[in-house]
This record gives C-alpha cells, sequence and structure tokens, in this order.
C-alpha cells in the first residue's frame, strides 16, 4: 500500500502521528466492511449448497443443466471468499507496523538526518541502533517508570510533582523550538510559526489531565524570538548579496584597469615602431613619407592621452540602457555604467549562459561623469525599481523610450539611442515553437 511522504522540514511528530492513526482507522473500516461481506457470501454460500444438494437429488432422479449452472455460482462464491481473506490477512497484517510507528512518533523517534547515514559502513549500524532505541520506547523501557507506584495525594507532594512535569513540558517545548529557529530562512517564518504553535498544542495535549499547558504569552514570545532570527537571516542574505554585487564591481573594476594598461602598453610599443619607421625615412629626405608617419604617431599619442585620463578619472565611462525581451518581457531595462575601453565586453558578460538570451543595447553613452548620468537616471526611476531591497541590481520597470526621454534630460541630447529591441533570438525561437506546435 501507497504511503504519503512529507516533507523532512514541514512535518511534526503530532502531524506524522495523526497521518497514521487516521491510515491505521481507515485500514479498519474496510477490513470491517469486507467482514460483514464475507459473513453474507457465506450464508450465500451455505444456501447455494443447501440448493446444491437439493438439485443433486433431483438430478440424480432425473438429470439437468440447471444443475450446473448452480455450481458454477457456488464456485465464484467460494473463489470471492478467499480472494477477501487474504485481502483481509494482508490489512491485518499491516496494523502492528503501523502502530509501531505512530507509538514511534509520539515519542518523538522520528528518523532524522544523522550524520553517519553519509557513510555506508555505519548505515548498517546506525539502523540497528535506532531500530533498538524504537523497541525500547515502544515497549515503555525507554522510561523507567513504575505503573504501580500510586500517585501522592498529599497537597504538598501533587503540587511538586505538577511543578516538575511543568518544567519538563517546558523544556522539551523549549528544545523543539530551538531546533525550529536553527532552520529558520528568510522564506520560511511563517511556516516556522506554525511548527511552533503545533509543538505547544502536541505538549498540552499530553499534559492536559494535569491542567498543564504551553501558556498564549510564552508561545508568543517564543514568536517574536522567531521573528527576530528571520530578520536576522533576511539581513544576512541582503549581506551576502551586497557583497556578491561589490566583488562584482570590483571585478569590473579590475578589469577595466588591466584593459587600459594591455592598451597603453600596446601603444607605448606601436610607438616606439612608428619611431624608428620614422627615424629611418627622415634619412631618405621623403618630405610625403615623414608627414604619414607623424600624423600616426599624433594617433597614438592621442590614445595614450585618452587612457591615461580614463585611468586618473574613475568617474569618466560608458552609460549603458540594456534589455532582454525573451528574459524579462518588455517593459524592463537595465541601467548601469562601465569603464571598459569597449563597453560591449561588459553587455555580453551580462548576457552569460545565466540568461536564455543576450541583451539588446539601446544605448552605450560616453561621459565624463558617468558615475552621475547613471545615478541621476536611478533616481528618476526610483519608484519603479524591480529589486527594493538590493539597489546594486539594476533593473526598472521602463520602456527604452521612457530612458531614452530621462537620458536627454539630464545629458542633453543623445546622438545614438535605440528604442527598439532586436531580440533576434526571442523572435526567432517563437516562431520555431509555433511551427513545431503545427506539426
Amino acid at each position: 500500500m501507497t504511503q504519503q511522504h512529507y516533507p523532512a522540514d514541514s512535518v511534526s511528530p503530532a502531524m506524522v502521528a495523526e497521518h497514521f492513526t487516521s491510515l491505521a482507522r481507515k485500514k479498519n473500516d474496510v477490513i470491517l466492511k469486507m467482514a460483514e461481506e464475507i459473513v453474507s457470501l457465506n450464508q450465500e454460500l451455505e444456501r447455494l449448497r443447501g440448493h446444491n444438494e437439493h438439485l443433486q437429488m433431483f438430478m440424480d432422479s432425473h438429470g439437468g443443466a440447471e444443475v450446473w449452472e448452480q455450481d458454477k455460482a457456488m464456485s465464484f462464491a467460494k473463489a470471492r471468499v478467499d480472494e477477501l481473506n487474504a485481502q483481509k490477512s494482508s490489512l491485518i497484517a499491516e496494523i502492528p507496523e503501523l502502530e509501531n510507528k505512530f507509538v514511534t512518533l509520539t515519542l518523538g523517534l522520528e528518523d532524522f538526518a544523522h550524520p553517519a547515514t553519509s557513510y555506508t559502513e555505519l548505515k548498517t549500524d546506525l539502523r540497528e541502533l535506532r531500530s533498538e532505541m524504537k523497541t525500547l520506547s515502544s515497549s515503555g523501557l525507554a522510561v523507567d517508570a513504575d505503573e504501580n507506584e500510586l500517585l501522592p495525594t498529599a497537597a504538598g507532594k501533587v503540587k511538586q510533582l505538577k511543578k516538575n512535569i511543568a518544567r519538563l513540558a517546558l523544556r522539551c517545548f523549549n528544545a523543539e523550538v530551538e531546533n525550529i529557529i536553527k532552520s529558520v530562512t528568510a522564506k520560511n517564518v511563517q511556516s516556522s510559526a506554525d511548527k511552533i504553535g503545533k509543538a505547544a498544542d502536541a505538549i498540552s495535549r499530553l499534559t492536559k489531565p494535569l491542567d498543564i499547558s504551553i501558556s498564549y504569552e510564552y508561545q508568543r514570545l517564543k514568536g517574536q524570538e522567531l521573528e527576530i532570527a528571520g530578520q536576522v537571516e533576511q539581513a544576512r542574505e541582503i549581506e551576502k548579496e551586497e557583497q556578491r554585487a561589490m566583488r562584482e564591481a570590483l571585478r569590473e573594476q579590475a578589469q577595466a584597469e588591466a584593459e587600459m594598461e594591455a592598451k597603453k602598453k600596446a601603444l607605448l610599443k606601436e610607438r616606439k615602431h612608428f619611431e624608428n619607421v620614422l627615424a629611418r625615412i627622415q634619412a631618405t629626405g621623403d618630405s610625403e613619407r615623414i608627414a604619414e608617419i607623424q600624423a600616426e604617431l599624433e594617433q597614438i599619442d592621442a590614445g595614450i592621452a585618452d587612457v591615461d585620463y580614463r585611468k586618473a578619472n574613475t568617474r569618466a565611462g560608458y552609460v549603458y540602457v540594456i534589455s532582454n525581451i525573451g528574459s524579462f518581457g518588455q517593459r524592463m531595462v537595465k541601467i548601469g555604467m562601465t569603464r571598459r575601453l569597449d563597453p560591449m565586453d561588459r553587455v555580453r558578460e551580462l548576457g552569460d549562459a545565466s540568461v536564455p538570451f543576450g541583451f539588446d543595447v539601446h544605448a552605450l553613452f560616453f561621459t565624463e561623469d558617468a558615475v552621475d548620468v547613471e545615478h541621476q537616471l536611478h533616481e528618476a526611476f526610483a519608484k519603479q525599481r524591480v529589486n527594493r531591497v538590493n539597489l546594486r541590481r539594476e533593473f526598472f520597470y521602463a520602456t527604452p523610450a521612457e530612458v531614452h526621454a530621462a537620458l536627454d534630460s539630464i545629458a542633453g541630447d543623445v546622438l545614438e539611442f535605440n528604442e527598439e529591441a532586436e531580440a533576434e533570438q526571442y523572435y526567432t525561437s517563437l516562431q520555431i515553437a509555433e511551427a513545431d506546435s503545427k506539426v
């Protein structure tokens, strides 16, 4: 018989006990119905047997095909009785196992992730140990308790007994809540709060005969403790996200610095080459060729000066506006900046394997203060931020046309801005999918 499985982090002993109790109850109901059907079939079998004897006597004296039909019906009834008896025996055999599981879970000995389970050679020992513990628990031998010992009747001793049991109940509740809080994350605060309530209810049911229960005020305080723990986990997630974003920014900065250094080194090498060429040509007196080489040297010097400027002015760079319709839809853009010599290198990195399609570029706007332009654009679309918690996530609910208008108002007329997204791979994928659906 198939048994239902629940995620380990959402199941409490009380829930599992209730599940197995319900399952055992259903099996008993099935057994009762089968027993009733067996009795009915036995009665029908006796009736048919008597009728068959009568017909057999008639057949012996007269013969007839009707006897064979009655015999066939009796054989079917016998087969059905045997089948139901077999099912009944199978269900009865399962009841002890269900009762054993019920007792085990009630005593809080449900299976848990033990470190030894990851080592094959220890699994057998661990299973045997757990089996022995469950046997002791289900048989009442895990705790030494003399059931024949009478409870004290003196008021003082009864009061002390109730106080001790109340302390024991509180220790049990605190232990369960501690485990719940240890496993809390920013995403499971509510389900963890539900577990605390169920733990209190389970303990209160066990101690109800002594009128002992976990107070609602104490449950409320534990709930507040859980909420604070959840907030701490959320803060940790935000901190981790910010650290990841900061590391990414540092990598981007280091990459830009390395590119500039490599570019300057290449330009200096090229300049040295043309200087040598110029020295040889000057000896020939070829004025036209000399002018060409000097023009080349001027361009190289301008390139070196530009690299030096970009290295010295860390605020200079490209503001980019990009979108990814296939990944994020029509009304979402990313607004950022990069100091890379080739800004498309940064765009290609953003469109790596983590998204199904590459980004479309709407603008690559170079400015001496890209940091300020980027900041003003972010402020202009602050209410349209996708991620309101981590501001390093630079996605906004906006169209390229809206960003174009904002960029014009901040930096003046932008010469190149493409408001339409090509999204070539995305639209081609749609066409292929449509064609496949028609096949």
